[in-house]
Formats: C-alpha cells, sequence, structure tokens
C-alpha cells in the first residue's frame, strides 16, 4: 500500500473514533427524562380505580324507636268505658259491699243522681245468679247497670273461684270494680289478685283500697302495692287517707266519687 494511502485511512480512523467518542459523552451528560414522562412510574402512582356499588334496588330503612311502656288505665279511662248507653259495670266485692245498705249501693244512688241506675246484687243463698234490680234513679241518660257480685265474708280465692259464675249470670261488663279484703289477713294477696286479673275480661278494672281499719295488718298495704305494679290494667283508688276510719256507707260512696272527680 503507498505509504501516503495509509495516512489517509488512519486519518479518517481518528475522525471517526473522535466523533463516537463525543456522541458517548453527550448521552452520559443528557438529563433523565422527567418522572412523569415515566408510563410504568405513572402508573404505579396512580390511585386505585374504585368501583361504585351495585344498586341492588333495596333502601335503608331506619327503624321506629321502641314504644314506651306506661300507665294504660287512668281513672278517666275507667268512667268514660261506663259511659256509653246501656253500659254495664261489675263489681267483685265482699262483706262490705253486699247489701243494698252498703257502699257499692249508696254509690250507685249518687250516680243515679245524673244518670238512669239498675244495681243487681249477688243472690248469696243460692250462689248461683244475681237478684232482680234495685233502680235508685230512672229518667232521662245513657243507663247504667252495676253487677255486685259481693258476698259476705269472701277472700280474693273465693272470688276468684266464682268468676266463672258471675260471668255467666250477668252481662259482658265494660269495666271491673273490684273491692276486696274483708277476709284476706291469711291470704297471698298477690297471687291471689294475679289470678283474679287472670280471670277477668280485658277492660278497664278499677281497685278499690277500702277505708283504714278495715282489713288485716297488711292487707291494705298488699292490695295497693299489687295495683301498682299492674297499671297496664288496673286503676287503684286508696280510701285509707280519704275517709275517716269505720265510715258510715254514705261516706265511703262520697269518699269514692270524689276520688273519681279529682
Amino acid at each position: 500500500m503507498p505509504r501516503r494511502l495509509a495516512v489517509v485511512l488512519m486519518l479518517a480512523l481518528a475522525v471517526v473514533a473522535i466523533s463516537m467518542s463525543v456522541h458517548a459523552v453527550r448521552q452520559v451528560n443528557a438529563p433523565p427524562p422527567p418522572l412523569a414522562d415515566s408510563p410504568i412510574l405513572a402508573a404505579a402512582m396512580a390511585p386505585p380505580a374504585t368501583e361504585a356499588p351495585a344498586d341492588d334496588g333495596s333502601a335503608t330503612v331506619t327503624a321506629d324507636p321502641p314504644a314506651q311502656d306506661g300507665p294504660a288505665v287512668d281513672l278517666a279511662t275507667w268512667t268514660s268505658a261506663l259511659s256509653p248507653d246501656g253500659a254495664h259495670l261489675l263489681v267483685v266485692g265482699d262483706g262490705y259491699s253486699n247489701l243494698p245498705s252498703q257502699w257499692v249501693q249508696q254509690w250507685g244512688v249518687l250516680v243515679g243522681a245524673e244518670r238512669p241506675v239498675a244495681i243487681r246484687h249477688w243472690g248469696e243463698a243460692a250462689d248461683v245468679s244475681f237478684n232482680d234490680a234495685i233502680e235508685p234513679s230512672t229518667g232521662d241518660g245513657p243507663s247504667l247497670t252495676i253487677w255486685s257480685a259481693s258476698r259476705d265474708g269472701s277472700t280474693i280465692k273465693d272470688a276468684v273461684e266464682r268468676l266463672e259464675r258471675f260471668d255467666s249470670a250477668s252481662a259482658d261488663p265494660e269495666a271491673v270494680l273490684v273491692s276486696l279484703g274483708q277476709g284476706s289477713g291469711g291470704e297471698d294477696v298477690a297471687g291471689a289478685l294475679d289470678a283474679l286479673l287472670e280471670g277477668l275480661p280485658d277492660v278497664p278494672v278499677l281497685l278499690v283500697v277500702g277505708p283504714a281499719g278495715l282489713y288485716d295488718a297488711g292487707v291494705g298495704d298488699a292490695i295497693a302495692g299489687w295495683g301498682d305494679e299492674h297499671t297496664e290494667q288496673v286503676v287503684t283508688v286508696d280510701l285509707r287517707d280519704a275517709v275517716a276510719e269505720a265510715p258510715t256507707a254514705e261516706e265511703w260512696a262520697l269518699a269514692f266519687q270524689d276520688a273519681l272527680d279529682d
């Protein structure tokens, strides 16, 4: 090879080497691409996709708050039950209300000043039915029949045993009046009253605690305490502080009517 040609080739190779070195330096010193331009990094940093919940057509239901328990019967409820024409009242009583001269009859006389009243006392001799009606008043107004299922010396248990007789011999009552305790000194008063209430119709019941001095010790308290625990159907009228001890039938009847009017 001629010497001049060799020199030319060497110069050409040198130019190529220098050009490649410059290109490599430029690649090394070039700034990196922005992070945002990296598709891999962008995918890694993207928030996770969320799916909307499927609509199954159901709706959120808010339950009503539970009803609060409270007294279902008061004196107004009891008296209102007896207000219609042709109303019937069943009295379950003892020897303090079994005669026409006693307080239930005298209270019927007071009521009779406002409306026609008929009172039928239990026939104690046969012990199966009520006697003929006594009518202390007649005239205009809604009539009321009082079925006085009262027996001399009756305990609460005695009355429970006769409830079916009282029911079959009388009309269906709109309300019940219970006036017992005379013979209950040795009784489980609360248990006997439980049985009595279970056997009565589902109507308002008025429980009378008679005047002080009439019952054996503890009976009046037991009756009143039981009434306070059964206000869903029972309202109690406690006459121990409302009238003097050993009152007359008229005084007892007046104290009872005053309690109804309060």
